[in-house]
């Protein structure tokens, strides 16, 4: 099982520091992949960390930086994949989020996962350092692994993922995927018939869950419209509403220091938001939401 492990930076030490992003690229080394893709857009001294890192612990590395003046997620996923395809012969790319942390056992669980010839997708569960998510969801009534297992199989996620190179031969991620290019993945893969399989181990993923801001909801908002439209893809990562105390959910997130004035204004887009996707549902639903065919053919 050759594997080749690929993560895609920017200004990763700066923003996380260079103890924590240490033990992420240490927590790898469970996996026995050969070759490092790096594609690093910032400009602080994140490749130099992964540098010293491939050689002391004797790994090939391609470092690439995306071409354009504006790049993006997208553009950066798929300099990964053209270059796992073109400069190496393993038969995994496996992508590691910056602030994601294997857990143990994480690579004995996907190498059973593996043997399925069927399987082009593995994928471990991210969980949450911070708890404010699980307590949210756990406040309405649901579970916090299985809303996490149903947010991926509604919108991906490449935190810890695994992909068989066949299922992402031909892939094209479209470009102005600054989010969400994720789910492209994941729903191509899908669309060419391979299964997804699921590493219950997973990570923890240090990241919060809260959003960063209104620009960053105005962006993923935006995004979300034109993927729904186009190519019936959802990328909601739905809760099921099963409210046992609805008191404390609005105690609870209604005492948040964002939870007068920027949660009322999230609100308010998430109720425009969720109108107009009725309207895009009526027009992608004659398509049977999920468009393999415009997906596959991008």
């Amino acid at each position: 099982m050759s594997i080749t492990l690929s993560m895609i930076v920017k200004n990763s030490v700066s923003r996380i520091g260079p103890n924590i992003f240490k033990k992420v690229l240490f927590s790898s080394l469970q996996v026995p992949y050969d070759t490092i893709i790096l594609v690093d857009d910032g400009n602080d001294n994140t490749k130099l960390i992964v540098r010293d890192f491939a050689s002391e612990h004797n790994k090939e590395i391609l470092i690439l930086r995306s071409p354009y003046e504006k790049p993006t997620r997208a553009l950066a996923r798929q300099m990964a994949i053209n270059a796992f395809l073109e400069n190496t012969v393993s038969e995994w790319l496996f992508f590691l989020d910056d602030d994601a942390i294997l857990r143990p056992g994480w690579w004995e669980v996907s190498k059973e996962l593996m043997k399925d010839p069927a399987v082009g997708e593995i994928w471990g569960i991210n969980w949450d350092l911070d708890n404010r998510r699980k307590e949210y969801v756990e406040l309405l009534g649901d579970s916090y692994k299985e809303y996490l297992i149903r947010a991926f199989q509604i919108r991906g996620g490449t935190h810890d993922t695994l992909y068989r190179r066949d299922a992402i031969r031909d892939v094209i991620i479209p470009h102005w995927l600054h989010v969400y290019e994720d789910a492209w993945l994941h729903h191509y893969v899908n669309c060419k018939g391979w299964k997804s399989a699921i590493n219950e181990i997973g990570i923890i993923h240090l990241n919060s869950p809260i959003s960063s801001g209104f620009m960053s909801d105005a962006q993923k908002t935006i995004i979300k419209y034109r993927l729904l439209l186009k190519y019936g893809i959802d990328t909601d990562e739905k809760v099921k509403i099963r409210i046992k105390n609805s008191q404390a959910v609005r105690l609870r997130y209604s005492i948040s220091w964002y939870g007068i004035i920027y949660g009322t204004v999230r609100h308010m887009i998430y109720l425009l938001y969720g109108s107009i996707k009725q309207f895009l549902y009526a027009l992608s639903k004659s398509k049977g939401l999920i468009d393999c065919n415009n997906i596959l053919h991008e």
